[in-house]
């Protein structure tokens, strides 16, 4: 029997929803090498089947009530949840216990150290917390950061997600850190190129979560200003609206009825139907609030074949500008939004190009297969074998 692996997340665990996607690659992998594979995950809304078993993966979902989107206020329940997990582990007496970001520290840490076997961190978030909680808030963000370098430092490995977190870890020196990026899997790479199919009618789109930090009405601005000069573009939306941006988003779609159009939460078995109607995706933040991600959609839209228009945040601007696969405009300037559209849809063959190295990129570097092995080589070299 293979060696006892388990996981923390504080998410539901929907397996194939894109945003468990890394958390489903690395158990499955895991799984097909002959470790045995169980999550504990937390079902907020206590809605979903408490044990499941996905292609090999066991699920056990903690059943507690609680909010989403409420800051810190629901600390009492994550450590309701680690209580519990606790328990489970040393009930279970893992060889390893692999943690998922900060939430789950205290449990995998705690348990960890009574039953003396492995531990690995995975911070598949950059600066947790920051950009999502209330202004007032904000305080706290440095205290967590402070919280995340101290108990980094016990566990045996560490998997982070981009360049930047690796040197922040190494600034502190952590060395026994991993990058393995959160990307899609190589079968959903497209095979064919993204071209554009109607020049007088281009459609600039984004999906995921909307909120007031992703930069909607710069863009919306930027393409009101093209089509005022003969051009014709239009801005396409798919994602949840967040609660305490819905009065102003309203605002806005009753300003731009005549541009924009909006679809509401999509199944991650949509997402391939979603990018065959974009031409450009959108990946812009406001740097002050996401200054340090790296999004899963930029490697979504590479495997789609779709060029992207991004800003200098995380490492996304180096990404596109050495993989000649979109264009890096300033977040802040309409201007400079409005000419980065123009140099990614005004000649066929440079669109062209674009979408033909974002497949390249998809293909050779920012998929799950390109980087497993790397990833099961630390998970025996952890374990000792």
């Amino acid at each position: 029997m293979g060696k006892k692996i388990y996981m923390l997340m504080t998410g539901a665990f929907l397996p194939h929803e894109g945003r468990y996607l890394r958390i489903y690659n690395q158990a499955h992998t895991l799984a097909n090498s002959g470790y045995n594979v169980t999550i504990i995950a937390w079902d907020r809304l206590c809605n979903l089947p408490q044990r499941i078993n996905v292609d090999g993966i066991d699920i056990i979902r903690i059943q507690h009530r609680a909010p989403r989107g409420v800051g810190p206020r629901n600390f009492r329940n994550i450590w309701k949840y680690n209580r519990i997990a606790q328990r489970m582990l040393i009930e279970a007496r893992p060889d390893c216990i692999h943690c998922f970001n900060i939430d789950t520290i205290h449990a995998g840490l705690k348990a960890a150290n009574i039953l003396k076997c492995k531990t690995i961190l995975d911070m598949c978030e950059p600066d947790y917390y920051r950009g999502f909680w209330k202004g007032r808030y904000n305080w706290l963000l440095y205290f967590i950061d402070r919280y995340e370098m101290k108990y980094a430092r016990p566990f045996n490995h560490v998997f982070v997600h981009n360049e930047y977190q690796v040197n922040k870890y190494h600034s502190a020196n952590i060395r026994n850190v991993t990058r393995i990026g959160s990307y899609p899997n190589r079968s959903s790479i497209v095979s064919d190129l993204k071209g554009i199919a109607d020049t007088d009618n281009i459609v600039i789109g984004r999906l995921g979560s909307i909120w007031k930090n992703n930069c909607i009405e710069e863009f919306l601005s930027a393409i009101s200003m093209l089509n005022n000069n003969n051009q014709r573009f239009r801005i396409f939306l798919a994602g949840k609206v967040f609660d305490n941006y819905q009065m102003q988003f309203n605002k806005l779609k009753s300003k731009y009825t005549n541009i924009l159009s909006i679809q509401g939460s999509y199944d991650n078995s949509e997402i391939g139907s979603l990018y065959e109607n974009i031409d450009v995706s959108i990946i812009v933040y406001n740097k002050r609030h996401f200054g340090n991600i790296t999004p899963t959609k930029l490697f979504e839209s590479f495997a789609h074949g779709v060029p992207v228009i991004v800003n200098d945040v995380g490492e996304m601007a180096k990404i596109v500008t050495e993989g000649k696969c979109g264009v890096v405009v300033d977040e802040s300037d309409i201007d400079s939004i409005s000419n980065g559209i123009s140099d990614i849809c005004s000649d066929r063959d440079t669109y062209r190009k674009m979408s033909e190295n974002c497949l390249r990129l998809a293909e050779s570097t920012y998929c799950w297969e390109a980087n497993s092995d790397q990833f099961l080589l630390e998970y025996e070299n952890v374990l000792g074998e």
